[in-house]
Protein backbone atom coordinates (compact mmCIF):
# COMPACT_ATOMS: atom_id res chain seq x y z
CA UNK A 1 0.00 0.00 0.00
CA UNK A 2 1.63 3.37 -0.95
CA UNK A 3 1.01 6.73 -0.15
CA UNK A 4 -1.92 9.10 -1.77
CA UNK A 5 -1.09 12.43 -2.70
CA UNK A 6 -3.10 14.88 -1.21
CA UNK A 7 -3.16 12.01 1.67
CA UNK A 8 -1.21 15.05 3.99
CA UNK A 9 -1.38 18.74 3.63
CA UNK A 10 1.35 20.07 6.11
CA UNK A 11 3.77 17.87 8.13
CA UNK A 12 5.23 19.30 10.78
CA UNK A 13 8.69 17.90 11.24
CA UNK A 14 10.10 18.83 15.13
CA UNK A 15 14.38 18.77 15.05
CA UNK A 16 16.65 18.59 17.43
CA UNK A 17 20.75 19.23 16.57
CA UNK A 18 21.37 15.21 17.16
CA UNK A 19 21.87 13.08 14.35
CA UNK A 20 18.12 12.05 15.25
CA UNK A 21 16.93 15.22 13.99
CA UNK A 22 18.54 14.39 10.47
CA UNK A 23 16.33 11.39 10.24
CA UNK A 24 13.48 12.91 11.23
CA UNK A 25 14.27 15.49 8.64
CA UNK A 26 14.93 12.65 5.81
CA UNK A 27 11.57 11.45 6.69
CA UNK A 28 9.02 14.14 6.44
CA UNK A 29 11.19 15.11 2.98
CA UNK A 30 9.85 12.05 1.67
CA UNK A 31 7.07 11.56 2.93
CA UNK A 32 6.45 15.44 1.65
CA UNK A 33 7.66 14.27 -1.57
CA UNK A 34 5.73 11.14 -1.51
CA UNK A 35 2.11 13.37 -0.80
CA UNK A 36 3.02 16.43 -2.18
CA UNK A 37 2.50 17.88 1.46
CA UNK A 38 4.50 20.78 2.64
CA UNK A 39 6.65 20.93 5.90
CA UNK A 40 7.17 23.20 8.54
CA UNK A 41 10.02 21.94 10.32
CA UNK A 42 10.15 23.60 14.00
CA UNK A 43 13.06 23.91 16.44
CA UNK A 44 12.62 24.76 19.89
CA UNK A 45 15.29 26.44 21.66
CA UNK A 46 15.18 25.20 25.26
CA UNK A 47 16.20 26.14 28.56
CA UNK A 48 16.77 24.63 31.53
CA UNK A 49 15.05 25.96 34.86
CA UNK A 50 17.48 26.40 37.61
CA UNK A 51 16.55 27.94 41.08
CA UNK A 52 15.88 31.35 40.10
CA UNK A 53 16.90 31.98 36.51
CA UNK A 54 16.33 29.78 33.16
CA UNK A 55 19.35 28.56 31.29
CA UNK A 56 19.37 28.31 27.81
CA UNK A 57 20.93 25.16 26.25
CA UNK A 58 22.12 27.42 22.57
CA UNK A 59 21.79 30.77 21.71
CA UNK A 60 19.07 31.73 19.90
CA UNK A 61 21.66 32.79 16.20
CA UNK A 62 22.82 29.38 16.59
CA UNK A 63 19.30 28.04 16.37
CA UNK A 64 18.18 30.24 13.73
CA UNK A 65 20.97 28.51 11.67
CA UNK A 66 20.58 25.44 12.39
CA UNK A 67 16.36 25.92 11.14
CA UNK A 68 17.25 27.91 8.24
CA UNK A 69 19.83 24.69 7.04
CA UNK A 70 16.86 22.49 7.52
CA UNK A 71 14.94 24.30 5.12
CA UNK A 72 16.96 24.87 2.67
CA UNK A 73 17.92 21.20 2.73
CA UNK A 74 14.51 20.37 2.15
CA UNK A 75 13.55 23.17 -0.41
CA UNK A 76 16.65 21.84 -2.65
CA UNK A 77 14.79 18.78 -2.70
CA UNK A 78 12.20 20.31 -3.99
CA UNK A 79 9.58 20.46 -0.96
CA UNK A 80 8.09 23.34 -0.43
CA UNK A 81 9.17 23.97 3.65
CA UNK A 82 9.24 26.67 6.06
CA UNK A 83 10.84 27.17 9.71
CA UNK A 84 9.47 27.82 13.02
CA UNK A 85 11.98 28.88 15.72
CA UNK A 86 9.96 28.34 19.47
CA UNK A 87 11.56 28.90 22.53
CA UNK A 88 10.36 26.86 25.87
CA UNK A 89 11.55 25.99 29.29
CA UNK A 90 12.54 22.02 28.97
CA UNK A 91 9.38 20.72 31.21
CA UNK A 92 7.19 22.80 28.55
CA UNK A 93 8.66 21.31 25.54
CA UNK A 94 5.36 18.94 24.56
CA UNK A 95 3.39 21.85 25.04
CA UNK A 96 5.11 23.84 22.38
CA UNK A 97 5.49 21.20 20.24
CA UNK A 98 2.00 20.66 20.52
CA UNK A 99 1.16 24.70 19.55
CA UNK A 100 3.18 24.32 17.21
CA UNK A 101 1.00 21.40 15.50
CA UNK A 102 -1.88 23.65 16.29
CA UNK A 103 -0.22 26.69 14.43
CA UNK A 104 0.64 25.09 11.13
CA UNK A 105 -3.01 23.04 11.00
CA UNK A 106 -0.37 20.13 10.57
CA UNK A 107 -2.17 16.46 10.05
CA UNK A 108 0.89 14.27 10.95
CA UNK A 109 3.93 15.10 13.03
CA UNK A 110 6.98 13.83 12.57
CA UNK A 111 9.73 13.60 15.27
CA UNK A 112 12.35 11.99 17.26
CA UNK A 113 11.90 9.17 20.01
CA UNK A 114 15.19 10.51 21.74
CA UNK A 115 15.47 8.62 25.17
CA UNK A 116 17.00 9.36 28.15
CA UNK A 117 18.40 7.50 30.83
CA UNK A 118 15.85 5.81 33.41
CA UNK A 119 16.57 8.23 36.09
CA UNK A 120 16.12 11.18 33.86
CA UNK A 121 13.17 9.99 32.10
CA UNK A 122 11.36 9.20 35.42
CA UNK A 123 12.04 12.99 36.28
CA UNK A 124 11.50 14.96 33.25
CA UNK A 125 10.03 12.10 30.68
CA UNK A 126 10.29 12.63 27.18
CA UNK A 127 9.41 14.79 24.47
CA UNK A 128 7.79 11.96 22.16
CA UNK A 129 5.62 10.46 25.07
CA UNK A 130 4.46 13.95 26.14
CA UNK A 131 2.98 14.96 23.08
CA UNK A 132 2.30 11.62 21.56
CA UNK A 133 -0.53 10.68 23.95
CA UNK A 134 -2.08 14.35 24.08
CA UNK A 135 -2.61 15.38 20.19
CA UNK A 136 -5.13 14.36 17.92
CA UNK A 137 -2.88 14.24 14.86
CA UNK A 138 -0.93 11.08 13.77
CA UNK A 139 2.82 10.70 15.10
CA UNK A 140 5.53 9.50 13.59
CA UNK A 141 8.35 8.74 15.73
CA UNK A 142 11.47 8.25 14.22
CA UNK A 143 14.13 5.90 15.88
Amino acid sequence: MGLAMGMYGTILAALDTTPEGDRVLEQAAGLAKATGARVRVLHVRAADVTIGAAVEEEEESASKEFLDGAVARLRDQGVDADGELAESIRPLLPQAVMDAVEGAGADLLVLGRRRHGAVASLIVGSVADGVAHRTDVPVLLVP
